[in-house]
């Protein structure tokens, strides 16, 4: 079966509940009116706000001459204009998510508690499930804050393994401890070692999660190796090995296919480690959750506390390099600043060191150029560079522009 085009409403207001409608004959029409496709109660809309067509593997959105005017990705546009996918739509005062195929969301809730799972991380989640049922170690590649470690866990889950999962960043052992780290010593191994159990040990019985395992070095490898191979573990320092049953997961922010063609990563062990690979997408690829992140902070300081649409919708288009730990930290900064200015609205302004895309603010002539072009009318320059307007004054400071001297005389 085909992709199925359609519109997942991300958020009216500050209220997150989710869902999806697909097209209904290739377009769909949004508006307060019962009669429209997708009819949201939305004071702030127009009875027949705008149209979103999917024509020809394109998007269109039309603006239907609404009063309070539709935007894509921030910009407000007159008429019809064409859409990536992925975009964000705001219409009133509800965010729309154009996508490709919203089968994901078929079945899907939100979670009342715990942490954020979206609909596509939460079929990367399931597969790693499976793959904990089966026995089969398991991959997570992904970039760095995506949730591997959570995703780690629904693979211990799945395994049904009672003992908790024991889990380390290879990419902080240092070198010359990780041997002991992960497969233990005897007394009398080096000067001054006692016995210690190793995390092969310690895992027994469980899963060891081996984040970052691309980090360790040859040698490290070549002993992971034949515990995988063997299921035995030799201490440093012992003289026979000790049978231990352990689930693995592993996860690196590298490609180890390259790193295996580079020669930094042995290709029996990756043949080893990688029987089920699972890629959890970058959180900017998975935009959905993001307003679900925004209500999960805001629930940790009562009902008082709600974030204005134009917040979400500027929280669902920064590329958020870190992931969800870096968009967690700017939440969590963006709330007490709202606090301490005696507001009960999160806004735009609220989010600390909010990063310009990286080409913008290394081009000191883009900013100046895009500034000329608009006349001096830095909302229209922010625009033209895709970014908010308190991110080009933030930028202007950076790069020390002086904002009074790019006004038109």
């Amino acid at each position: 079966m085909g992709r199925i085009p359609g519109v997942v409403v991300l958020a009216t207001g500050s209220d997150v509940r989710q869902r999806a409608v697909r097209l209904q004959g290739g377009r769909l029409v949004i508006g307060r009116d019962a009669q429209a496709t997708l009819a949201i109660d939305d004071a702030r809309l127009s009875r027949a706000h705008a149209q979103i067509g999917w024509v020809r593997g394109t998007w269109q959105v039309v603006d239907l001459g609404s009063r309070n005017g539709t935007s894509i990705d921030g910009h407000r546009i007159r008429g019809a204009q064409t859409a990536a996918s992925a975009s964000v739509v705001r219409v009133g005062r509800s965010l729309l998510l154009l996508c490709d195929d919203v089968r994901p969301w078929d079945g899907w809730n939100a979670p009342s508690a715990g942490p954020v799972i979206g609909p596509r991380m939460q079929a990367s989640i399931v597969a790693l499930e499976r793959a904990g049922t089966r026995g089969v170690p398991a991959f997570i590649a992904g970039e760095t804050g995506t949730g591997k470690e959570l995703a780690a866990a629904a693979y211990h889950r799945g395994t049904g393994r009672d003992r908790r999962m024991v889990a380390v960043n290879c990419a902080s052992i240092p070198e010359s401890l990780a041997e002991r780290l992960l497969f233990g010593s005897r007394r009398g191994a080096f000067s001054g070692a006692t016995d210690a159990q190793g995390l092969f040990e310690a895992a027994d019985g469980s899963t060891l999660f081996l984040d970052e395992v691309g980090e360790l070095d040859l040698a490290v490898q070549a002993k992971l190796l034949r515990v995988l191979e063997t299921g035995e573990v030799l201490p440093l320092g012992a003289t026979a090995s000790r049978k231990v049953d352990v689930r693995v997961c592993c996860a690196s922010h590298r490609d180890l296919q390259e790193a295996v063609e580079a020669g930094r990563f042995r290709e029996d062990l990756y043949y080893r480690l990688v029987r089920r690979r699972v890629r959890l997408a970058a959180l900017r690829e998975r935009r959905e959750e993001i307003p679900l992140f925004v209500a999960h902070a805001l629930a940790k300081h009562g009902p008082s506390l709600w974030a204005h649409e134009r917040f979400i919708e500027h929280c669902c288009l920064l590329p958020w390099h870190g992931n969800v730990r870096e968009l967690l930290g700017e939440l969590e900064c963006a709330v007490h600043t709202a606090l301490d200015a005696g507001s009960d609205v999160l806004r735009v302004e609220h989010l600390p060191n909010v990063e310009a895309p990286r080409a913008v603010a290394a081009d000191r002539e883009a900013v100046l150029t895009a500034i000329a072009g608009s006349h001096g009318n830095l909302a229209a320059a922010a625009r033209a560079l895709g970014l908010h307007r308190t991110q080009l004054y933030r930028l202007l400071e950076k790069l020390g522009i002086d904002r009074a001297a790019t006004r038109d005389p």
